[in-house]
């Protein structure tokens, strides 16, 4: 299964994406990275993982990366 991931890559995301990973699921991770991807660090080597940089607030950018996927959001 393909599962977007908004906030992939703050305190929830960095636990749900690589649990995702693990389960052998597709994640498309997105999130503003105001804080850095370093959390993500070890999800870069599956090569079913995706990151883009994108706001949550980007209606049009995220209601795009919905079409065909599970939507998670790991934002408050």
């Amino acid at each position: 299964m393909r599962i977007l991931v908004t906030g992939g890559a703050g305190y929830i995301g960095s636990v749900l994406v690589p649990a995702l990973l693990e389960s052998g699921h597709d994640v498309w991770g997105r999130d503003r990275l105001a804080h850095g991807c370093e959390s993500l660090v070890s999800a870069f080597s599956n090569e079913g993982f995706d990151l883009y940089g994108a706001d949550v607030r980007d209606e049009i950018s995220v209601r795009e990366a919905r079409e065909g996927v599970v939507h998670l959001t790991a934002v408050s």
